[in-house]
């Protein structure tokens, strides 16, 4: 009776441990190719086949016939085709777009915070309870970096209208007084205008955009013009008050100003959604 130690099923079991075949012509095959490369090895076989290969690629008839290949019209068209494809595009333009959403997301995200830590102790001073969780309305931080974003926006389109503006000013009127008011009530002018549009269209501005927070009407389907004249009325009060009409922000339940109070409006977060791969509704080819 064979031993255990050394039985058909150990030597299979050690020869699959190994990494070697465990049937009959599998260890022929792995015998004869370990022959083969000892063979090899002993004559210097190897080592000649590897300067032999060094030394092909090393020569002037390979660079020539990689010159050719890359100076043909076949090669040109095909790096053409690549650059025009549209899954190579889309997954360009995603990319962008992911890098941007992201940084989007995290400054959504500080902001989210930053409303709940100064929101804590105003609360706490005007003897408000503490909320149990965060409510849907947008906080003063998130609001006032929307602010400024819009305010970014407006100062990039208008600098060049501006600068022009100012100069047509410093020659028709020689007072530099009168040229700075004409100035600021042009920008004041064309900052309303701004959110008038954005409000009463889509009621998101692009800073808003931005910070994942949009306008809505409590008791409408859309804010329309007169809430936004009203609102952009009651913005503009709050900001010739040094910011008092913000401060209610801080206190009221659904975080509403002085402008949300005077048109029946708030300011809420919006739900971010993942939009699927531009790729994706690339037409088959």
């Amino acid at each position: 009776m064979a031993d255990e130690t050394t039985s058909p099923e150990s030597l299979a079991d050690t020869a699959r441990q190994n990494g070697r075949p465990d049937t009959l012509p599998g260890r022929l095959i792995d015998s004869g190719a370990r022959g083969a490369s000892w063979v090899a090895g002993t004559a210097g076989l190897d080592r000649a086949v590897e300067r032999a290969v060094v030394e092909a690629l090393d020569s002037e008839t390979v660079d020539r016939i990689w010159a050719r290949m890359l100076a043909s019209d076949e090669t040109q068209r095909l790096i053409e085709r690549i650059a025009e494809a549209p899954e190579l595009r889309a997954a360009i333009a995603s990319q962008s777009v992911g890098v941007f959403e992201d940084l989007a997301q995290q400054a959504r995200g500080v902001a989210r915070r930053l409303d709940g830590a100064i929101e804590r102790p105003a609360r706490f001073v005007g003897r408000r309870p503490r909320r149990a969780e965060a409510p849907v309305q947008a906080g003063f931080v998130s609001r006032l970096m929307g602010l400024v974003l819009d305010a970014a926006i407006l100062n990039l389109f208008f600098l060049v209208a501006s600068a022009l503006i100012a100069f047509v000013a410093a020659l028709l009127i020689p007072e530099d007084s009168i040229g700075i008011a004409i100035g600021a009530g042009m920008w004041a002018f064309a900052a309303g205008l701004y959110l008038l549009v954005f409000w009463a269209g889509s009621g998101q501005t692009p800073g808003m955009r931005l910070m994942g927070i949009r306008l809505r009407a409590r008791r409408a389907p859309e804010v329309g013009a007169a809430r936004a004249l009203c609102r952009l009325l009651g913005l503009g009060i709050s900001i010739l008050t040094l910011g008092i009409g913000f401060l209610p922000i801080l206190f009221t339940r659904r975080r509403v100003g002085l402008a949300d109070l005077m048109a029946d409006t708030e300011v809420v977060h919006v739900p971010s959604v993942a939009g699927a791969a531009p790729w994706s509704e690339l037409p088959a080819q």
